[in-house]
């Protein structure tokens, strides 16, 4: 991460902190991202589009949906035109304020959707083991066959049928090395 995105970041998180709406503005801030696609990064992006227009497309988009002091705070990234650092920003702004709350992301992989109950046991179980609020990101991998494998902290559990067969071919390839080797 650049340093001035670092610094914004900070910046953000220390409104944030003083007004007491650290998970306000972490929804805010993924709402942000979530809306943040190419054409979003193209039109912030051209230099012919004025200040005030891209001020006003922010104001349109986000005027009844976050709080006024994070609205200024995009206000202020177009001002210093920073606002191509506004994914990276609000990253580490995440990231900042998932410290600080004692959240962990929790990347769960699996070959298909995965059922609400059994997410609700895989975050329970991750919250007991990890002593934190656990926020889950499901993420689809049909190259794991079945089973899930679980990324937080990157550490890894790897309960799927991938891993098994990897491993099983590792045990296999060390017996058959320990076999011909003496």
């Amino acid at each position: 991460m650049s340093k001035v995105a670092d610094r914004y970041a900070e910046a953000l998180y220390e409104v944030a902190k003083k007004e007491n709406k650290l998970l306000e503005y972490v929804k805010q801030a993924k709402l942000v991202l979530n809306s943040y696609d190419v054409s979003w990064k193209a039109f912030f992006n051209a230099a012919k589009v004025t200040k005030t227009e891209k001020k006003e497309v922010l104001t349109k988009g986000y005027e009844k949906s976050v709080d006024r002091y994070f609205l200024n705070f995009m206000y202020i990234l177009v001002d210093k035109k920073r606002i191509n650092l506004i994914e990276e920003i609000m990253q580490k702004f995440i990231g900042e304020c998932n410290e600080e709350l004692n959240i962990k992301l929790a990347y769960v992989y699996s070959p298909r959707k995965i059922l609400d109950q059994q997410t609700e046991l895989i975050k329970k179980g991750l919250e007991e083991k990890y002593k934190s609020q656990i926020e889950i990101i499901e993420r689809i991998d049909e190259t794991l066959i079945s089973g899930i494998k679980v990324v937080v902290d990157n550490q890894v559990i790897d309960s799927s049928m991938k891993a098994r067969i990897n491993n099983l071919k590792i045990d296999l390839l060390k017996e058959v090395r320990w076999t011909y080797g003496s």
